[in-house]
């Protein structure tokens, strides 16, 4: 079945954590069919960093 899941990250290296969730997702019950592009958003709440957004596409015979 494919998923579509939503991925964040406004800590440290933002691209390199996006990148690593990627990769973990690809190796394990998961198989990544489409990346989009990197988006940059402003955070909601308190004051904190900016983030980097994506969106990807997998295969999964995981239920969701």
């Amino acid at each position: 079945m494919n998923y579509v899941i939503g991925l964040g990250s406004n800590l440290g290296s933002r691209r390199a954590s996006l990148q690593a969730a990627l990769a973990l997702l690809d190796a394990g019950s998961a198989r990544v069919l489409e990346v989009s592009q990197l988006y940059e958003s402003d955070p909601v709440g308190p004051p904190q960093p900016r983030y980097y957004n994506a969106a990807v596409r997998v295969d999964s015979d995981l239920p969701a």
